[in-house]
């Protein structure tokens, strides 16, 4: 073409910006095919004179674009670059020209073919017939309920597959089940807990902008807190005191039985087993103390009960303790109350060998408790592939987890192992006065069985007397014992539809583990 008045043109920076920017803002295909041929002129080729002449090529393009009122024609690259397309456009346009010159119209694009609503709504349905187990967390915050551990979506939509085999009824993509899964509801499969720190999240998404200095304060005294913590849980690891017992404790993530490979169990309620284990700093053994739902719960009194179990079996191993250093998280409902206070101070009264119990914490959010994650690593890898059929057969495999080459004692807990300590601490103690949600650690002495010393600050030397028990003295001058508390009532118990449920499994059992599931399911279930 002819290109005297190329260089006219202002820079591509100014110019080409303007012809782009009117180009892509045509919002329909066919709007911008006749913007294109408004810049572009069919002319009749040049052939050659020559009788040979084979070519496929019947006419030519000249591109123009206009500045002011001028148009200017330009080479076909120039044009390209100036509205940003590609040679594969123009070519799609020349393909489309009929023969006046006109782009054929483009048949509407017809959309895939629509999923059914009925199809999507038998997909949330079949979600939702999964029972939600309980989780290891005792947060209220938290609105995500968990599907039992053998589970996977993949898992899931392979039996929705035979669901709808069974019914003769289509089954929609994986990835639209998936999608449903994954943007409709808030569920994740119970595994070992590795749970993220709440204030920690919160405070790496939130802008800069938005964080105050006393935003920052805070943030810095919870950072050196789980520092403070880790710290000094390395220096109590290191403590070679044959004198001193360090014990972490806390409990595993709850096991949903009969877990059987029978597909029917995955739509069933189960019961619920749970499991507090306890790790010897010194010499890594593990405990563990097993209970089901129908013993009892997960209240401060049902964890108080089956730690001081776990003690009474610890102490006896180690006859030369004189002190013992707890370690554990910081919920309060289960580890950080009068509860379980008023229990180490009875279990301190009762056992005369022992000078001191110090229960510490660690940071909210962040565990330093690794010896028993490990512990419950090691117990998820071990149990993974295996059917439980009951708690019988949980204690049985448990009893083959080998943590560091020793063997777990495992216990299981009856009713009458579990006391109810809340109700002697609000009728003997003032622990109101304590402040619980912020202690870091709390020191019990034999040597004054009514008051508690505790640390808010760990990088504190000295500790902050708290007198929680009034002192009682009989008449003839000697103080009273520590009120000794009563078992808990009986516990609630299974639901008719729970109940249901692990009757129509019961029949895949045998042996001691249907004997126990039937005895369960005997005793201990609701009548309305």
């Amino acid at each position: 073409g002819d290109h005297r008045d190329l260089h006219s043109f202002p820079t591509r920076r100014s110019s080409d910006l303007v012809i782009m920017k009117e180009y892509y803002m045509i919002q329909s295909n066919a709007a911008k095919d006749q913007h294109l041929l408004r810049h572009i002129e069919v002319c009749d080729i040049n052939k050659r004179e020559r009788k040979d002449f084979k070519g496929k090529k019947k006419c030519s393009w000249k591109y123009y674009l206009f500045k002011g009122t001028q148009k200017v024609q330009v080479c076909r690259e120039f044009f390209l670059c100036s509205l940003s397309i590609s040679h594969s456009r123009l070519e799609t346009l020349r393909k489309s020209l009929n023969e006046q010159g006109n782009p054929t119209p483009t048949p509407s694009h017809q959309p895939a073919t629509t999923i059914p609503d009925t199809m999507i709504d038998v997909v949330r349905e079949h979600i939702k017939s999964f029972p939600c187990v309980e989780s290891h967390y005792c947060r209220s915050t938290t609105k995500r309920k968990y599907l039992d551990r053998s589970l996977s979506v993949p898992k899931m939509y392979s039996l929705y597959q035979e669901q709808m085999a069974g019914r003769m009824l289509p089954t929609v993509k994986f990835w639209k089940y998936n999608q449903i899964f994954t943007t409709e509801f808030n569920l994740g499969f119970h595994k070992p807990k590795s749970d993220l720190c709440d204030r920690c999240t919160e405070w790496e998404v939130t802008p800069d902008a938005s964080k105050t200095d006393e935003s920052r304060a805070d943030h810095k005294r919870h950072t050196d807190g789980k520092k403070d913590a880790e710290n000094l849980r390395k220096e109590d690891k290191a403590n070679n005191d044959p004198g001193t017992l360090v014990v972490s404790f806390d409990l595993e993530n709850v096991f949903a039985l009969p877990r059987t490979p029978v597909s029917s169990a995955f739509y069933k309620s189960k019961l619920n087993c749970y499991n507090l284990t306890a790790v010897v700093g010194r010499t890594k053994e593990a405990f563990s103390a097993v209970w089901v739902e129908t013993t009892s719960g997960r209240s401060g009194n049902d964890l108080a009960s089956a730690l001081i179990h776990l003690l009474d079996t610890i102490i006896p191993k180690y006859p030369d303790t004189k002190n013992i250093i707890l370690w554990s998280d910081s919920c309060v409902a289960q580890n950080k109350n009068q509860i379980m206070s008023y229990a180490i101070q009875l279990y301190l009264e009762t056992n005369t060998q022992l000078n001191t119990i110090i229960h510490r914490y660690c940071e909210p959010g962040h565990s330093n408790i690794q010896d028993v994650d490990n512990l419950h690593s090691n117990i998820e890898r071990s149990l993974r592939h295996k059917e439980i059929h009951s708690p019988v057969s949980l204690v049985r495999l448990l009893k083959q987890v080998r943590p560091s080459g020793k063997d777990m004692y495992v216990s299981m807990l009856r009713p009458a192992d579990f006391l109810d300590y809340k109700s002697v601490a609000l009728a003997n103690g003032t622990y109101d006065k304590v402040g619980f949600a912020s202690v870091k650690e709390i020191h019990y002495s034999s040597s004054n069985m009514r008051e508690i010393a505790v640390k808010k600050d760990r990088a504190a030397t000295a500790t902050t007397k708290v007198s929680v028990l009034a002192r009682k003295v009989t008449r003839g001058g000697q103080i009273k014992p520590l009120a000794k508390p009563k078992p808990l009532p009986p516990c609630k118990q299974l639901t008719k539809k729970k109940a249901d449920d692990i009757r129509s499994l019961v029949r895949f059992l045998t042996g001691d583990d249907k004997i126990f599931m039937e005895n369960i399911l005997a005793n201990n279930v609701a009548t309305s």
